[in-house]
């Protein structure tokens, strides 16, 4: 809040880029690289008015009327919804029925995990398989990192941004400053995507929301800049919530 304050004195609310400020795809990219080792590049990023408008950007850029989408159960309310909002159809399947359930029609698995509502975590061996079984197929994976620290042992947080750039091309990450930040109302997210994909997004976002927040980008970007600060926040917190889980959950 302090560096949103001090932006807004310095009069940075005007227009940003589309695609979101440099600085704060810059932070996006120098806190993946010193938290997941990920080698990830300025034109992969795009800022978005939250994590849905991420999610909705990605699939919006992707599906055509007539499209299957596989979202496994149980799934957060508004995947289906995007679905539906681009005239695709929804698959409603449980985990282990993807590849199985993969025809011509596919287009996009839609995944979360850390999963809301279940909570449930799927490993990294798990996820990058789902990567190459649908990367074979030549269908696309929106993953929802929003709860992506909400992860106890023996889990532990995963990015599917870690992955090589031949699976990674099939990947759209969703992330979010909401739930690991306490942000809900600041509206500020981004999407992770191969330069193709998140130019197609970007294109999109320049002919809807235009872009988030200029200051909150650059409050976002200042404070994702004291990395080791952001990570010890980020572990005090999930650490009570440790706690509370081992004190509901024995």
């Amino acid at each position: 809040k302090q560096y949103a304050v001090e932006v807004l004195a310095k009069g940075l609310t005007r227009y940003t880029a589309t695609a979101g400020t440099i600085e704060f795809r810059k932070a996006i990219v120098d806190f993946y690289a010193a938290r997941f080792n990920a080698d990830l590049k300025q034109n992969e990023i795009a800022a978005a008015c939250g994590g849905k408008q991420a999610l909705f950007n990605a699939a919006c850029t992707l599906l055509n009327p007539g499209d299957d989408v596989l979202i496994p159960k149980p799934y957060w309310v508004t995947f289906p919804e995007i679905v539906t909002f681009c005239r695709a159809n929804s698959v409603i399947l449980t985990a282990d029925q993807v590849e199985a359930a993969i025809t011509p029609k596919t287009k996009l698995l839609i995944i979360n995990s850390p999963s809301n509502p279940s909570g449930r975590v799927v490993p990294p061996a798990e996820m990058r398989k789902i990567v190459e079984v649908c990367a074979a197929r030549n269908v696309y994976v929106l993953t929802d990192e929003c709860y992506l620290f909400f992860a106890y042992p023996p889990a532990e947080p995963f990015s599917l941004a870690t992955l090589p750039p031949e699976l990674r091309k099939f990947v759209c990450v969703a992330g979010s400053f909401s739930k690991t930040y306490a942000m809900t109302g600041w509206r500020i997210g981004y999407t992770i995507a191969s330069p193709e994909w998140t130019a197609a997004i970007v294109k999109l976002q320049s002919h809807s929301a235009t872009h988030p927040t200029s200051f909150v980008q650059y409050a976002c970007a200042k404070s994702l800049g004291d990395i080791d600060e952001t990570i010890d926040a980020v572990n005090t917190m999930t650490t009570e919530y440790e706690r509370r889980r081992n004190w509901f959950v024995p």
